[in-house]
């Protein structure tokens, strides 16, 4: 009884009352973590090294925020990441890369040095060919609606007016 003694006094044989030890249950933990592993390391794969200075968004609880590498920590797959605000340590999970500079992480100026840039939706792109006129491209126009289908009224709701 879970080696506790009994209320009771009933009679009972001495060896009755000794728990049974299994002598098999470290082998057999062993085994389970063996066989978790094996099928956990046939689909986990790394993910890619970050570079220093690199672009990436951070996970900061439910939000994405803009950041940058400054260094690679000491630990594995831990990043030094300047946010908006302070710098952070994160694990590389928690980073992804992306090709939008943040408009915080400007290059460092002296106090002469203004930037003076107009923000526009339009990439300008020059060509590695002998003419130097630059192809303009714009971004495609998405709207933040989802395509919907269309939906088509059944025939026996033919007579009657459908309203939305």
């Amino acid at each position: 009884m879970l080696n506790r003694p009994l209320r009771e006094k009933i009679r009972v044989v001495s060896r009755r009352l000794k728990p049974k030890i299994d002598n098999q249950i470290q082998k057999k933990k062993q085994f389970q973590r063996r066989k978790t592993k094996l099928y956990y390391d046939q689909t986990a794969r790394d993910l890619p090294e970050c570079r220093e200075n690199q672009n990436v968004i951070i996970r900061k609880g439910r939000e994405w925020i803009p950041g940058r590498i400054v260094e690679k920590h000491e630990k594995p797959r831990s990043y030094m990441v300047q946010s908006e605000t302070n710098i952070l340590r994160r694990n590389r999970r928690d980073l992804r890369p992306s090709l939008i500079p943040s408009p915080s992480f400007t290059p460092d100026l002296d106090d002469n040095q203004i930037i003076n840039e107009p923000k526009t939706d339009i990439v300008i792109l020059s060509l590695p060919t002998n003419t130097e006129n630059p192809v303009i491209v714009e971004p495609p126009n998405v709207g933040n609606a989802r395509p919907k289908r269309n939906i088509k009224v059944p025939q026996r709701f033919k007579d009657y007016v459908m309203t939305k």
